[in-house]
């Protein structure tokens, strides 16, 4: 069934984005408005939130929009001074060894960013539950604030593809679901452990690559 107001899987991007976009005005003139998305992301999982155009979504992510909206250029190129790349590398490589050693421990119900504090999903009390999302809100902006550092100021062959990106996003779907419904490669590569998660690795560099060709 078509539902417009339910987007399903990748769709609900579409959403949030026309929804973000339509509230900038008031990130504009509100007084701290980084503090209040915050806020907003961390008590939302309190109460029951309609799922109307993935809002528990568009909510718990808010904050990464809001911080976005006042990154000016001048911020940006300060992530690019020696030492704060050099910081970052570090950073990500610390993010990196704590997956290798504490992933297998981690519920990925937190990564969905819609589930309520007391679903069974996260089955986390108010206090745990603000603690939680509050670090991941922290990991995320430091991550994405880390990788900016890094990327390179140089123009080359891959800069233009950074303009296509919404496009790799909303069409990979279509090949994910493909793969899952008309054919068995999952369990394949599943099944060759480590061997399998580089080759899903390659396979999705290049289907990435490809979407973002004009």
């Amino acid at each position: 069934p078509y539902m417009l107001l339910s987007p399903k899987w990748v769709a609900w991007w579409l959403a949030a984005l026309f929804v973000w976009r339509f509230s900038t005005p008031i990130w504009r003139h509100l007084r701290h408005p980084i503090i209040v998305s915050i806020l907003i992301s961390l008590l939302a999982p309190l109460t029951e939130v309609p799922n109307v155009i993935s809002m528990p979504k568009v909510l718990g992510m808010l904050p990464f929009y809001v911080i976005g909206m006042f990154m000016t250029l001048d911020r940006f190129e300060r992530l690019a001074t020696v030492r704060n790349r050099i910081l970052s590398a570090v950073f990500l490589a610390g993010v990196g060894v704590a997956c290798a050693l504490y992933s297998t421990h981690w519920d990925v119900s937190w990564t969905k960013w819609r589930h309520r504090y007391d679903e069974a999903a996260l089955n986390a009390g108010a206090f745990e539950g603000i603690a939680h999302r509050g670090l991941f809100i922290l990991i995320g902006v430091l991550m994405s604030w880390a990788i900016i550092s890094l990327a390179s100021r140089r123009e080359s062959w891959m800069s233009h593809m950074g303009e296509r990106t919404l496009y790799c996003y909303l069409l990979h779907g279509f090949i994910v679901f493909f793969l899952v419904h008309e054919t068995h490669v999952f369990p394949m590569l599943r099944a060759l452990g480590t061997t399998g998660v580089l080759i899903t690795l390659a396979a999705a560099v290049t289907a990435a690559l490809l979407l973002m060709t004009r």
